[in-house]
């Protein structure tokens, strides 16, 4: 073997140091695809995509595995950038065309006034996150069983020291475990995970500092089962106590454990199912690196304009090449004579048919041209009323779409914007002028073409919807009318209405609580029930696990209630979807909800209960009982009971007030 032997793609004798050079035909790959391409003649939008599905995919296999040199991602990244700006150049020309915005604002997400390219140093970084953790969770345990046995024998991934000689697959590995670590968590089912050396609670891997010595516990313990009660799962305080120190028992009593018999999962903190997934990856890494833009100057995007282009980006009967001008347009992105001239002294600034200087005002609004083309048009606007704004179109943006634009008005604007720039162009390079009424041939035939083929795809979207209910029915005739899944639909007797209330995100301050409302009605053996409850929780972070607790509160109440047979109805689809899975379309939970979910799972087992999902407005009564307990300063309970079958005092309410509800505090219970 020597030093081009390859194997899979990759070199096999490189050093870390030394893979730049390894990897340099990475380069000419690109330069392949743009030199067998007409790249020239493809417009914006053309460009746009073929970075996003071709250039971009290139490098992906290589930077699933290694973590490239800054400078060897920057040479892949500057390819890119000048075949966005100018097409295919030959690199020893010696010149780089202008770039108006920078990439770090091109590769800004669309939705944050960007064009949604994702830089190559994040890829990199997210691919090698994402290889690592299929390492550490055990998806590839061959691969996880051979790292192992070569660099932490006898340690866990968690704990291994970085000395010794390692490949470049694990230099890479290493350069990005930082961040495993820090957003890394078992969940704890059965307890197999080492309290020592693997992460499952906060200040874990500070954990032999929290130790109270001299140690008395024999054995120690070595695993999480062995701090908790094996038939109950609850933590053996007593044990707890002799072995940590305050703070450290604080994080194993704040520690959740999911009531399943199921194996510990590793969870990535930063993900919604709590898997790192490329995608998952990519995100967190960009979170890091993302930078605001400026609230003044040329590279700020008012919430108008964002709020626009973000509107043309979702709104399919704009052409593609007309949605990437319009970002240019607002972005200030468009070459005028005065925006180039600031960096070359070789362009005049001023306009070839008037002679003035040309801004963006100037080169669609107030020039001679423009101004005619804009008094024809129909609906007709008087450009020269405009207010002349020296940076930029942002403020323009009202006068010419104003508050809810139908899309006919909509293509129509930008259509004339686009043929004014076309027809400048003309004027400018190819010495052509156009008259207005070229100008309005072009932008009709230009509608013609968008409403035809607006017109023929809502002709087969129909035809395909009459073959559809056709296939389903038997016949041409529609379909029968679909049951409202959302209307309540009670087999049982008793029916128990949930709801959770949490502050507004500019009112959350430290554990500021949530509000939860729990109304049950219905009959029971002959006893008439319809009971209200208010209660607070601490940990309601989002509404969603909210939602979650005050279930939880709601199945425990009805447990010590001894109801059999009951129906639970809530407005969250996804707790319906979770705690229903036989339903085919759940959607894995949140990753956080799982203990509660759990907790719910086990006190309805036995137990006649159906969960279903309800429209807000039939959910009423628990919502308003969920925003007074969030409202709610109140310390002691509050009792009423007006019901004129239960005994003096009543039963149930003093059943109620007495039980322990641990993070829950009840503030209010009637039974009527």
């Amino acid at each position: 073997m020597n030093a081009n032997t390859m194997h899979l793609g990759h070199p096999l004798l490189f050093s870390y140091k030394n893979r730049s050079n390894a990897y340099s035909f990475i380069l000419n790959k690109f330069r392949a695809k743009l030199s067998t391409l007409k790249a020239n003649k493809i417009n914006h939008a053309g460009r746009l995509v073929y970075i996003n599905s071709v250039l971009s995919s290139i490098p992906i296999y290589y930077l699933t595995n290694i973590i490239f040199p800054e400078n060897f991602l920057d040479r892949i990244e500057a390819i890119m950038r000048n075949f966005w700006w100018a097409g295919h150049k030959d690199e020893n020309d010696g010149t780089n065309p202008i770039a108006f915005r920078s990439w770090d604002d091109i590769c800004r997400p669309k939705k944050l006034g960007g064009l949604g390219i994702r830089k190559i140093h994040a890829v990199n970084k997210s691919l090698v996150l994402h290889s690592a953790w299929m390492v550490v969770s055990g998806k590839d345990p061959f691969l996880s069983s051979v790292l192992k046995a070569k660099y932490f024998p006898n340690s866990t991934f968690w704990k291994y020291s970085k000395h010794g000689s390692k490949s470049v697959f694990w230099s890479s590995i290493q350069n990005v475990r930082q961040f495993l670590f820090q957003n890394s968590i078992f969940q704890i089912h059965q307890g197999n995970i080492n309290i020592w050396t693997e992460p499952w609670c906060q200040g874990w891997d500070n954990i032999h500092s929290h130790i109270q010595l001299p140690v008395s516990v024999n054995p120690i313990p070595n695993q999480v089962k062995d701090l908790w009660y094996p038939s109950t799962r609850d933590w053996n305080l007593p044990l707890v106590q002799e072995l940590f120190d305050l703070n450290f028992q604080e994080f194993i009593f704040q520690t959740p454990i999911v009531h399943l018999h199921e194996t510990d999962k590793l969870i990535w903190k930063p993900a919604r199912i709590g898997i790192c997934s490329s995608k998952e990856a990519y995100n967190f890494i960009s979170r890091l690196n993302n930078h605001q833009l400026p609230d003044q100057g040329s590279r700020s995007i008012s919430a108008p304009a964002l709020d626009l282009i973000n509107g043309i980006w979702k709104n399919k009967k704009v052409q593609p090449k007309l949605k990437v001008f319009m970002w240019r347009l607002i972005r200030n992105a468009v070459a005028t004579a005065e925006r180039a001239s600031r960096y070359s002294t070789n362009i005049n600034n001023l306009c070839n048919y008037c002679g003035q200087k040309e801004n963006d005002m100037h080169l669609f609004f107030h020039c001679s041209l423009p101004r005619a083309v804009w008094f024809s048009a129909n609906p007709s606007l008087r450009a020269d009323l405009l207010p002349n704004i020296e940076h930029g179109l942002q403020d323009i943006l009202p006068y010419i779409f104003p508050p809810h634009t139908d899309d006919s008005h909509l293509i129509s604007v930008i259509t004339t914007l686009w043929y004014i720039w076309r027809a400048r162009n003309n004027n400018h390079f190819n010495n052509r002028t156009w008259t207005v009424q070229q100008v309005h041939f072009n932008i009709q035939a230009e509608i013609s073409v968008i409403t035809n083929s607006i017109s023929e795809k809502s002709s087969m979207n129909d035809d395909h919807n009459h073959l559809s209910n056709q296939d389903d029915t038997g016949e041409g005739s529609p379909q029968g009318e679909q049951q409202d899944t959302t209307t309540p639909s009670n087999t049982n007797n008793i029916s128990c209405y949930v709801d959770a209330v949490i502050p507004p995100e500019h009112l959350i301050v430290g554990t500021t609580p949530a509000g939860i409302g729990i109304y049950i009605t219905g009959d029971d053996q002959a006893t008439r029930l319809n009971i209200k409850i208010q209660a607070q929780i601490q940990d309601g972070v989002n509404p969603l696990m909210a939602e979650g607790l005050a279930m939880e509160l709601a199945t425990k109440i009805t447990t010590i209630m001894g109801l059999q047979s009951y129906s639970i109805f809530t407005d969250s689809q996804i707790l319906v979807e979770a705690l229903n899975p036989g339903s085919g379309k759940a959607k894995p939970p949140p990753w956080r909800l799982k203990p509660t979910l759990s907790t719910i799972q086990n006190q309805v087992q036995g137990h006649q209960v159906s969960f279903s999902k309800i429209k807000r407005t039939l959910n009423v009564e628990a919502h308003k009982l969920a925003r007074k307990a969030r409202q709610s300063f109140q310390q002691q309970v509050f009792t009423r009971c007006s019901n004129c079958f239960h005994n003096s005092p009543c039963e149930l309410l003093h059943l109620l007030c007495t039980q322990s509800w641990g993070n829950f505090r009840l503030l209010y219970v009637s039974c009527e």
